[in-house]
């Protein structure tokens, strides 16, 4: 008779304390920029970080993630604007720099935003994946007219740590310094909850 109420506080306790697994991710770090996991409510690995300029309405987000179906590391860049302003003219130069332990890619980024992926709108997500797996191989897609993002995909890296160096934006005339980030890899255990 008493098997119920003791099944439904053992679940209820389960629901509180969520899973507990270990993660191995790279942890970012920058001279500025505000660190936090994704989905932030869920407190799992700190693995985004964002910049978020002084007197400029634009944010930056950069994330390294270990082992993904296609390759050891892919790096995601996004540019993103207060809904309803446009997009920065882009970058001033149209390269970024990625070093790491045991080499080092030299990866494009858009020197603007073409009319034409503005349009596409969610339709161009994924549409300009490169098939290859050598160093920075790159998906490109647009989410909105005020957000636009890559991942590039490194078939040859290994080691613990990776830094990345992103050219300054162009947002109205004027260049934003973004500062170089460091990623270090990490394994930590959580507790997540379960619906995360």
């Amino acid at each position: 008779m008493h098997i119920l109420p003791r099944l439904g506080a053992l679940v209820l306790c389960a629901i509180v304390a969520g899973c507990a697994d270990t993660f191995t991710y790279m942890a970012p770090s920058a001279p500025s920029g505000e660190v936090k996991p994704f989905p932030p409510q869920c407190g799992g690995p700190a693995d985004f970080i964002t910049f978020r300029p002084a007197t400029t309405p634009v944010s930056v987000i950069v994330r390294a993630s270990l082992q993904w179906p296609a390759a050891p590391l892919s790096l995601y860049v996004e540019i993103r604007m207060p809904e309803g302003r446009a997009l920065p003219a882009g970058f001033v130069s149209d390269k970024a720099q990625i070093l790491w332990a045991t080499g080092q890619a030299s990866v494009a980024l858009p020197s603007s935003v073409p009319d034409s992926a503005l349009e596409e709108g969610l339709a161009s997500w994924g549409r300009q994946a490169q098939p290859s797996l050598s160093s920075g191989s790159r998906q490109r897609f647009l989410l909105t007219s005020s957000r636009y993002a890559q991942y590039f995909h490194f078939a040859d890296f290994s080691g613990d740590w990776l830094e990345v160096k992103l050219p300054p934006i162009l947002l109205d005339g004027s260049s934003v310094v973004i500062p170089p980030i460091r990623f270090q890899r990490k394994t930590e255990k959580f507790t997540l909850p379960l619906n995360c």
